[in-house]
């Protein structure tokens, strides 16, 4: 797990956008479309997310199973043995390709571009800094225990943070040698708004709901892996940053 230092006045919220979370339940994977997105795409237009209700879903499949094999009479083991088929097929994990290098802007893989960048990423992370674990994690408690309505407005919200910062992250100007990882990176964010969104469902769509919550460990998890990989690249370009600059907290981001 990263550790971050407070040291750098954008430190705090990098911190949070990437906090880690506690326990290591097994995770069920969700599956998503793959689209390939042209330059005026907007971070609201999705096609990659399918707002659909799963729990009606899985429950209507699981019926019509039972229906087509002529079993009137089935035990909850049968039930469970569906059920989990259903999982499977459902809860697959792979980042949706909404944006592809053809959306990004590249410069020249020369020190001042890449200095520019690192402090430009730390700086568009600061700036969305509602998207950030605090803003996932208790709220999705409250919501799963009380089905608190407050919760899921913020979980609503924070997703059209995390959208957002996946929005203006492209607009940063990436050295070509960057440029897969900042995709991937964008990509990735905006897949943890989508899950965000999915779990601020839970209460009306329970398996959403828990499907989000999985894809959402899982993008972070990634999230954090990029940006390792592109603070090593900073490393073998021999790209630093002092403690004034916002790329300050790169440091932290050590494989």
């Amino acid at each position: 797990n990263a550790t971050f230092s407070q040291d750098s006045s954008n430190g705090a919220e990098t911190a949070s956008f990437l906090k880690d979370t506690e326990g290591g339940a097994e995770l069920l994977l969700q599956n998503f479309p793959q689209e390939e997105a042209g330059k005026e795409t907007v971070v609201y237009a999705d096609e990659t997310y399918d707002d659909g209700n799963l729990t009606e879903s899985a429950s209507r499949e699981l019926l019509a199973s039972f229906v087509l094999e002529g079993n009137p009479e089935f035990s909850g083991k049968d039930i469970s043995d569906k059920l989990s088929a259903i999982f499977a097929e459902t809860a697959q994990f792979e980042t949706p390709i909404l944006y592809t290098e053809k959306n990004a802007r590249v410069t020249e893989n020369a020190p001042d571009y890449f200095k520019t960048y690192g402090n430009a990423v730390i700086d568009v992370i600061a700036l969305h800094k509602e998207a950030n674990a605090e803003n996932v994690l208790p709220p999705f408690d409250r919501l799963l225990k009380s089905g608190d309505e407050e919760a899921a407005h913020t979980l609503s919200d924070t997703a059209e943070e995390y959208r957002k910062l996946a929005s203006s992250a492209l607009e940063i100007p990436a050295p070509a040698k960057i440029l897969p990882l900042h995709i991937h990176f964008v990509n990735t964010v905006h897949a943890i708004g989508n899950s965000v969104a999915d779990m601020s469902s839970a209460e009306k769509d329970p398996l959403r709901g828990l499907v989000g919550f999985s894809i959402y460990i899982k993008e972070l998890e990634q999230a954090r892996e990029i940006l390792s990989a592109i603070n090593q690249i900073f490393v073998s370009e021999k790209i630093t940053f002092t403690q004034y600059e916002s790329g300050y907290a790169w440091r932290n981001f050590k494989q």
